[in-house]
């Protein structure tokens, strides 16, 4: 937990950043251990064994710093980017732990921590970035520049020539 949270110091808006937290506690345990993909076919050595996950995880969120550089989304927007890439994978495997990738598992995660907040909020558009960050490979797809951006994120932060320095990702 300690090493997802220490990606949550870069969420400015601190309510976000403290919902951002709570969420994390909701996890599934799993979440934790697992690598990234149960096969190993479609992520990077790094993320394979136990905490591979997480390791993506922190990955897809350093991926994204990297962007905001680019000057494309506000202060608020890249502060949802980081809470949904936080968030996106926690629930990889469904919430009873499956041994594989769950289809839809964006949604379950979306539901799991955002089925009760107002339609148009801050929360609920960390959420749909949550539900789309599979893009062409589940539903929903994304529908924005900032869905698309988490999707991009995630997508190379799986990518097998992906190789980072742990030592200077600073999430």
């Amino acid at each position: 937990m300690e090493e997802l949270k220490r990606c949550t110091r870069w969420i400015k808006n601190d309510k976000l950043r403290a919902w951002t937290e709570e969420c994390l506690q909701k996890a599934p345990d799993y979440f934790w251990k697992i690598p990234a993909s149960s096969t190993g076919k479609y992520h990077p050595e790094f993320a394979q064994g136990e905490g591979g996950l997480v390791r993506h995880t922190r990955v897809a969120v350093y991926i994204a710093l990297q962007l905001f550089d680019l000057e494309r989304f506000t202060p608020l927007e890249e502060d949802i980017a980081i809470s949904a890439l936080i968030l996106h994978d926690t629930c990889k495997h469904g919430f009873e732990g499956a041994d594989y990738t769950v289809p839809g598992h964006g949604k379950i995660a979306q539901e799991l921590y955002c089925s009760d907040v107002p339609e148009g909020s801050i929360r609920w558009r960390v959420g749909r970035c949550i539900a789309s960050h599979m893009g062409c490979w589940d539903i929903p797809r994304p529908s924005d520049e900032l869905e698309w951006f988490v999707h991009l994120c995630d997508f190379l932060a799986s990518r097998k020539w992906t190789q980072p320095d742990f030592d200077k990702i600073n999430c």
